[in-house]
């Protein structure tokens, strides 16, 4: 779901969210024997540590008086404090594929999920493990690769790498982009200006300005000669050759016209058309340009507006708004914008207006619901376009387990997808600690998002635990 700008604004500013899961117990007894009662849930863990992070594979960090360590979902260490004397204080540790990078004062360590450091090595920077394989850099910023035992299986040499995708990745020297395979062994040496992902099978790539495509075995398959290429969808390509625009099959040939469920869209003097396989125009070529169809859909522009058509040429809508966004979930957000603001509304695919174009922004929709914002506060719509929560919040996050953090006035709590406020509002963000090297103080968020059941919450200097009560 994509967040509103306010998300943005508090994210940069304020946001260090930590959260954490722990089993349920109703009620967690202190060592003095009495109910913890501060939040007006019950624990299912007494606040407690220093600092702590949301759960990634079943494992999370927390840190607390020795150090730090891993706790599973039981809130069993899985890796007893201190892991190490010479951890910097500040971490941000996360399980990834099944390794986490500690952060000593001299530069970064893999650890495993036993608590093994797989190597004595220290990283100024890394990537994480991607099919079994991480890209680090050595003293001289040139990069290769490590396996999961901490051993280099591709020679620190590259100026750049990319993460491995499908057995292969990109690795950049002299300014030119190759392609390794696991082993290290050069696929395509680097050459290329350019190399796309491959898509069915196929990858474009540059060179000198001039554009072809390439299979996974490192061959060109479709020479360099085209002056731009996209990636190949649905068995076809387009292409640009002196200023001509067509299409191509995975052969190379020539599609004169791309039919897709019985249409194609043809040009005339730079506009665009559409017709059926038996010639029959069914549009004039009127418009700027036809998007590719979905779902019997397609977007049209026209003098800068944006409007909609479907697959016999009928306008759904006319073309009449700033932008109108790929539909999701049936339902598409467009925007009409003036000189000053942006006024975003909801459409269906029938073009009929669920939500009059007012808002300041609108996420798509996730699960039948979309976050709204009007004057830099957040509420909630459902698919029909009933306002379920009137913009109120300051910050309204994604839903986890059904819940949504939402936060008002500097406290957190939680809606459900109906609006209602399963936990209203009481834990605090904090701002902790002296102002960073940025200049910017950490805040704390007091709640985090669910997570096997458990949310995380700041109360007194310490973390602790509460129970999403939607789940039993």
């Amino acid at each position: 779901m994509r967040r509103p700008k306010i998300f943005t604004i508090l994210l940069t500013i304020l946001l260090f969210v930590s959260s954490i899961v722990l089993t349920f117990s109703p009620s967690i007894v202190s060592a003095n024997g009495t109910n913890s009662m501060t939040s007006n849930q019950p624990y299912a863990i007494e606040p407690q540590y220093i600092n702590a992070f949301s759960f990634s594979e079943g494992l999370a960090w927390v840190q607390n008086e020795d150090g730090w360590g891993v706790i599973d979902t039981t809130g069993k260490w899985a890796i007893t404090p201190p892991i190490a004397s010479n951890l910097l204080s500040d971490q941000s540790l996360s399980f990834q594929n099944g390794f986490a990078w500690v952060e000593f004062s001299d530069g970064y360590t893999p650890i495993n999920k036993e608590g093994k450091f797989i190597t004595k090595k220290r990283y100024k920077i890394y990537s994480d493990f991607s099919d079994g394989l991480a890209a680090v850099p050595d003293s001289k910023g040139k990069w290769g690769f490590i396996d999961e035992t901490g051993k280099e299986v591709v020679k620190a040499k590259y100026d750049e790498v990319g993460n491995f995708k499908d057995g292969l990745a990109f690795v950049k020297s002299s300014n030119k982009l190759g392609l390794i395979n696991k082993t290290g062994k050069e696929i395509i040496k680097p050459q290329y200006d350019r190399i796309e992902y491959f898509h069915e099978g196929l990858a474009v790539v540059e060179k000198n300005e001039k554009y072809g495509y390439i299979n996974k075995s490192g061959k060109v398959v479709l020479n360099l000669i085209y002056n731009f290429g996209s990636d190949f969808n649905k068995g076809y390509a387009t292409v640009y050759l002196k200023d001509k625009r067509y299409y191509i099959n995975g052969s190379g040939k020539k599609i004169t016209d791309k039919y897709i469920d019985g249409v194609a869209t043809f040009s005339k003097n730079y506009l665009w058309g559409l017709k059926n396989k038996s010639g029959k125009v069914l549009v004039k070529p009127i418009y700027n340009w036809i998007e590719d169809f979905q779902e019997g859909i397609a977007i049209v522009t026209q003098g800068g507006n944006y409007g909609l058509i479907d697959k016999s040429g009928k306008v759904i809508v006319k073309p009449q708004y700033s932008s109108i966004d790929a539909f999701k979930e049936g339902l598409a957000i467009v925007d009409v914008a003036s000189k000053s603001k942006h006024n975003y509304g909801v459409i269906s695919k029938a073009g009929k207006v669920l939500v009059n174009p007012q808002y300041d922004y609108i996420t798509s929709f996730d699960n039948g619901v979309a976050v709204i914002e009007k004057n830099n506060k957040c509420g909630l719509i459902d698919k029909t376009g009933k306002v379920i929560v009137k913009p109120q919040y300051d910050f309204m996050d994604d839903f986890h387990e059904g819940l949504a953090r939402v936060e008002q006035s500097g406290k957190n709590g939680f809606i459900d997808k109906t609006g209602k406020e399963v936990i209203k509002p009481q834990y605090e963000t904090v701002v902790i600690g002296p102002p960073s090297n940025s200049g910017i103080q950490q805040a704390i968020s007091g709640a985090g998002a669910s997570s096997n059941g458990l949310i995380s919450v700041y109360i007194d200097g310490n973390f602790g635990f509460i129970r999403n009560p939607l789940m039993k």
